[in-house]
Order: C-alpha cells, then structure tokens, then sequence
C-alpha cells in the first residue's frame, strides 16, 4: 500500500522535473509555459467531472454484491451514514487503490519526460504536446488526489496549512462546499477534486437527466429517489419521457 503511493509520488515528481526542463529547453518557453498551465487546469477541471461521475455512479446504484465495485459501492453508500469515519483513515489508505491504475500511466509520462531529455529533444516538443501531456498528468494527479481532498473536506483538525489555501482558492473542494452534498438525499453536489464541476452539473440538473436516462435503459431507480420521492417526479419533470407508473 505504501510502496504503491510512494511509487506514484515518484513518478508524479520525475514527470514535473522533467516537465519544467522541457519547457525551458522550448524555443520559445514563455509560450509553452502559458500552455502547460492551461493543460493542467483542463486536466484538474475533467479530473473534478470525472470524480462527480463516479461518485454519482456508486452513490446511487448498485450494492456491496455488486461485481468489482461492491466493497466501493458499500463504502461510498455508507459514508452517508458514518461521513466522519473517513477522517480516521490513513493517506495511503485513502489512495492507493486510485494509484494502482493510475501509476503506470504516469510511469509512463515520466519515461516519455526522461528519454526526451536523455536524447537532447527537450525542447522539440511542441505547445501543443506540452499542454496535452499537462493535462493527462494533471488529471491523475486528480483523481488519485480526490479521496485525500474528500478526507480534508471532513476533518475539523489536523488539515496542513497548504492544503487549507487550496481550499479556500477554490483549487481542492472545500468543506463548505462538500457538506452541501451531505444533506438527505445526496442529490448532487457530487465533485471530490476542485468542485468546478458541480456548480454546472447541479444548475443544468446533469444528474436528473442522467438518472432518467438510466431508469429508461436498465429500469433501476438510484438511491436518492428512494430517499426522496420529490427528487423523482423532478427528475421527470425535467427530462421529460415516459414514468414509472405508466
């Protein structure tokens, strides 16, 4: 468990070296930098969506029997119940089932970083590269990084300093705004990572649409229905189509 998060933090550090080494070997690095820092907001903005996905997704269906998922599922679903348990786990326990897939992905950019600067083609990478591999490295750092930020959001003590400025800029989601998710029935607010996402997804009721969506092609209605039956007839009464009952 350790050894698998360490790993990641290695590989997260020798693609960030090997990143900035880049981009100052590029002809024209003013320009570069300017789009590995746009690369890595797309990244952490799609690494937020991503995580509201999920946690929408195991929220709301299935079962600690469920194929894979089931000990997430249970989890996830009885977090709702215990939400300050979380707190008392370790970082590495918070991570490194997320960094199982993810560490050989970023391994990889950092090898793609290395042999780039082994073969004095540094700076032959251009904007566009450099913005497109930002972004993949910040989207793992992202979703490896969200149960550590979902762990924060909930602690009352103990938070380190840099990750409490994070918050408050808006960078990790904060615990004002992950607390708007812990209100029966757990409708939305749904982002781990930064929360960017949720302020659209909750304003065109993504996850009502979704949820009909998913009654129409499976016939399973999500938990927050079962919760609360005014979230169903919202549900259809924004996406339209065909009801239970008929």
């Amino acid at each position: 468990m350790i050894a698998i998060c360490a790993a990641f933090a290695a590989a997260t550090a020798v693609t960030g070296v090997t990143h900035v080494a880049r981009i100052a070997s590029s002809p024209d690095p003013l320009p570069t930098a300017a789009a590995a820092a746009g690369g890595v907001l797309v990244g952490w903005a799609v690494a937020d969506a991503a995580s509201a996905v999920y946690h929408w997704a195991l929220d709301n269906y299935g079962s600690e029997t469920t194929p894979v998922w089931g000990a997430q599922i249970a989890g996830f679903q009885g977090h709702h119940d215990q939400p300050f348990t979380i707190v008392q786990r370790a970082p590495c326990n918070n991570l490194y089932r997320s960094c199982v897939p993810a560490l050989p992905q970023m391994v990889g950019l950092a090898v793609v970083g290395c042999v780039s600067l082994a073969s004095g083609d540094a700076g032959g990478a251009g904007a566009g590269v450099v913005a497109a591999q930002s972004a993949y490295a910040a989207f793992l750092v992202g979703v490896v990084g969200a149960q550590q930020f979902h762990q924060w959001a909930h602690a009352v003590k103990g938070v380190p300093p840099l990750a409490l400025a994070a918050a408050r800029a808006r960078l990790i989601v904060s615990r004002k705004a992950h607390g708007r998710h812990h209100v029966s029935p757990y409708g939305g607010v749904y982002g781990m990572v930064s929360g960017w996402f949720n302020a659209p997804a909750d304003r065109f009721e993504l996850w009502r649409h979704a949820e009909v969506a998913v009654w129409h092609l499976r016939g399973v209605e999500p938990i927050c229905w079962k919760l609360d039956g005014r979230l169903r007839e919202r549900a259809f009464d924004i996406a339209g189509g065909r009801r239970p009952e008929e």
